[in-house]
């Protein structure tokens, strides 16, 4: 085995940051968003998918997805707020119609 991993390279990504130890990854001098204390120290590839929204990766796994516009990283596996936002309003509609249902009594 290698006494030190090579470093990771990112061919298919615009560009490449290094993690700091807070875990933010800093773009602009007045632009960084919070990723992940585990990671410091570490490169991490980003690259643009549309406009101003970037994917940002550590080596094959894709982490998640950056906004430059609301200024947000959003991991992978979660979901925006509007569908989080949805999804409870459905929850609570379903059980605002089963409190609504009388319970059956024992024959």
């Amino acid at each position: 085995m290698p006494e030190k991993l090579p470093e990771p390279e990112y061919p298919m990504h615009d560009l490449v940051h290094v993690v700091r130890k807070n875990g933010d990854v800093v773009l602009r001098k007045r632009e960084r968003f919070f990723l992940s204390t585990v990671l410091a120290g570490e490169l991490v590839g980003m690259r643009e998918i549309d406009d101003g929204c970037w994917l940002v990766s550590f080596m094959q796994l894709d982490l998640g997805h950056y906004d430059a516009r609301s200024k947000r990283f959003t991991a992978s596996g979660t979901e925006p707020e509007e569908a989080t936002a949805t999804k409870l309003r459905d929850l609570d509609l379903r059980e605002e119609n089963l409190r609504r249902v009388s319970p059956i009594s024992p024959v």
